[in-house]
């Protein structure tokens, strides 16, 4: 089968999970382009509350394939999202209704403990220990985070850089006798200060998209399309579209450019959420002060 269709890498199926033209091959989850009844001529978003109920449904429309019961059409209309930041900053959308800081953490880790099938004393008791407790001299945090991206709709941009060893790091902090606390994270990528007044210009001018957070994995500029604007504009217009420079790689290389918030085109509240999201993760303070004002211009907060 080298004919299906695919819409962004996703295998486009029906209403029923099921791909055109072959019945009986289903898809469901990320992996497939699922038509969002609730939102006519849009897919539905790359988030376990879709992909949990597309499976559920995809078993039930199997077997009604053999006989049993009869096909459905799937249909879910979106809960809104839950995004944990790290120690006590979250964001949240329960029913679309914002929310930020502690509400936010209160809601996310609530959400997350009822949507687990056990363990959920455990867990939280490990929440609330990691919360008051210091970091665990087990966790060294050897390896630079950008060495493991999260963001898979450009994988190009994984750097090269070599994972010191262990060993090598600790050695010179032994001989000076210094106090080694393993934190990599945000040495070398900065803000980019062009980026950042690029994106508060386009959005004074209106040139934006009020999305959701989920829908950045639809809206992220592929490798092929970054690829041909950095061909038609050249590095110092590309550059623009990013709010984070790492120092280590070269200017004119793609992995010097890092926290992507648009299109190239408009600025894309979801972009901008995934963005805040990763540099609060990575500790990257100043990129996601710098997300955080421009989401609050997007919103429409102009303080």
């Amino acid at each position: 089968m080298t004919d299906l269709k695919t819409d962004k890498g996703r295998l486009v199926v029906d209403e029923y999970l099921q791909v055109p033209g072959h019945p009986e091959v289903f898809a469901c989850g990320d992996a497939a382009a699922v038509p969002d009844l609730t939102r006519p001529g849009e897919v539905t978003p790359m988030t376990a509350q879709h992909a949990q109920r597309q499976g559920k449904q995809a078993a039930d429309n199997i077997a009604a394939s053999f006989g049993t019961g009869i096909l459905q059409p799937y249909r879910h209309e979106d809960l809104g999202f839950v995004v944990d930041l790290g120690g006590t900053q979250a964001a949240a959308s329960p029913l679309h209704v914002p929310l930020a800081g502690l509400p936010a953490k209160v809601v996310t880790r609530g959400y997350h403990l009822l949507s687990m099938p056990g363990n959920r004393v455990r867990t939280a008791t490990d929440w609330f220990f990691d919360a008051v407790l210091p970091r665990q001299t087990t966790q060294l945090g050897v390896i630079p985070a950008d060495q493991v991206p999260l963001e898979t709709a450009s994988p190009e941009q994984a750097h090269s850089r070599p994972i010191v060893p262990l060993a090598q790091m600790l050695l010179p902090c032994r001989l000076i006798g210094l106090q080694w606390d393993g934190n990599r994270s945000g040495m070398t990528v900065k803000l980019n200060e062009k980026a950042f007044e690029h994106a508060k210009q386009l959005v004074r001018k209106g040139q934006t998209t009020k999305d959701e957070r989920d829908d950045w994995s639809e809206h992220a500029p592929t490798a092929a399309e970054r690829n041909a604007y950095l061909d038609k504009h050249g590095w110092n217009d590309y550059s623009l579209w990013f709010l984070g420079v790492d120092d280590d790689m070269d200017e004119e290389t793609k992995g010097h450019y890092e926290f992507p918030y648009g299109d190239f085109r408009r600025v894309h509240r979801c972009g901008v959420i995934s963005a805040e999201s990763r540099a609060a993760q990575y500790k990257h303070p100043e990129i996601q002060q710098a997300l955080e004002k421009i989401h609050k211009l997007l919103d429409g907060d102009h303080a």
